[in-house]
């Protein structure tokens, strides 16, 4: 089952956003011949739980000294399995460092 998770970090948004990457989160969403270049805290995992994905971030954060509350401020977590089954709308963007 895929997901999407999004969340609001304090602080050391770039070095949660790699252990993410590295547990399999991606930042790119690909829709047909459409990439997605997500938003900065939002992330797609395609073989995740919503639980899981709060998991990890919760695991990437402690490992950096960010916890629930004073630095990690909030997050959600969705399934988001088949993109055709949802109605949305899309600012792709541009490749990331492009």
């Amino acid at each position: 089952m895929g997901i999407l998770i999004t969340y609001d970090l304090v602080e050391k948004h770039e070095v949660i956003k790699t252990a993410m990457i590295q547990m399999g989160y991606s930042k790119v969403l690909k829709w047909q011949t459409t990439l997605i270049y997500l938003p900065n805290t939002a992330l797609y995992h395609e073989s995740s739980t919503p639980q899981q994905a709060i998991a990890d971030l919760k695991t990437a954060c402690a490992k950096v000294g960010l916890y629930e509350g004073p630095g990690l401020e909030r997050a959600f977590a969705v399934t988001f399995d088949n993109i055709n089954d949802y109605t949305w709308e899309a600012i792709p963007g541009k490749p990331f460092g492009s």
